[in-house]
């Protein structure tokens, strides 16, 4: 699936996804990967869906950073910025935030 991410097939990347969630529907990065694919093809609600599964799986920095890049491209920078602000708490090493800050202060 991460090929064809990788290479810009995105709906082959979304069925690849799918297919490894029913094999298991556990897996938080799987999630994640299929709502950026889905953010890639416009489909903002099956994105947010994916990145709030995936959060209710396991709290990770990562998807609350991508989650955060979603709100932020929704203009929402109330919910941007806490996205960000959770995702700094868990990992302030994870840099992949800080450039956003200085358009939601």
């Amino acid at each position: 699936a991460d090929v064809f991410f990788a290479t810009g097939d995105y709906i082959d990347a979304i069925q690849n996804y799918s297919h490894a969630l029913k094999i298991n529907p556990s897996d938080e990065r799987t999630y994640n990967n299929r709502a950026n694919a889905y953010l890639k093809i416009n489909r903002r609600d099956l994105a947010l869906q994916d990145y709030n599964k995936a959060l209710q799986i396991n709290e990770n920095s990562y998807t609350h950073v991508n989650r955060g890049f979603f709100w932020f491209d929704d203009q929402n920078n109330d919910a941007a910025l806490s996205d960000f602000l959770i995702a700094s708490k868990m990992d302030y090493r994870n840099a992949l935030f800080q450039p956003s800050w200085c358009y939601l202060s």
